[in-house]
């Protein structure tokens, strides 16, 4: 295992704890009760086979966010990772296009995230919890012991 690769696997590790966070929260916020604004009536009205959850008419949102790695090379419609000085940046980006909509899924997940037009803002990625901070700190620990073990340095 190389020092790239170990840093290769710490990224994706990190990648796929936030998406599993994100994914939980956005699946939480999704059924109501959460912290994004209720359904209109008139969108209720519209909606189509999941007419009671919040961004889940196609799934085509939250697939996004299911917890795989998207390195450059595992690229996702709809969101992207860059790699950082400090780590890994997760955003909406790419192609793909929404079942549903004219809007390409990352421009779809940009209008609810900022609320632009007549959406109410519904946050879907927002800066990690501390429990996934956490766990990030206990990723770096169990790669670099795992480096160190197939480098004989423990």
């Amino acid at each position: 295992m190389s020092h790239t690769a170990g840093h290769n696997e710490i990224l994706i590790r990190w990648i796929v704890r936030y998406k599993k966070f994100a994914k939980a929260r956005f699946n939480a916020n999704s059924k109501g009760g959460g912290m994004w604004p209720a359904l209109s009536k008139r969108t209720k009205k519209q909606a189509r086979k999941k007419s009671r959850q919040i961004l889940k008419d196609s799934d085509t949102l939250s697939h996004t966010l299911d917890p795989i790695p998207t390195l450059d090379m595992h690229p996702r419609p709809g969101i992207q990772t860059l790699q950082t000085i400090n780590g890994v940046e997760i955003a909406f980006g790419g192609g793909g296009s929404h079942p549903f909509s004219k809007l390409s899924v990352s421009t779809l997940a940009e209008t609810h995230q900022l609320g632009k037009g007549n959406n109410p803002t519904r946050v879907i990625l927002l800066p990690a919890s501390v429990t996934v901070a956490e766990g990030m700190k206990r990723d770096v620990l169990t790669v670099q012991a795992k480096l160190k073990r197939k480098l004989g340095m423990t």
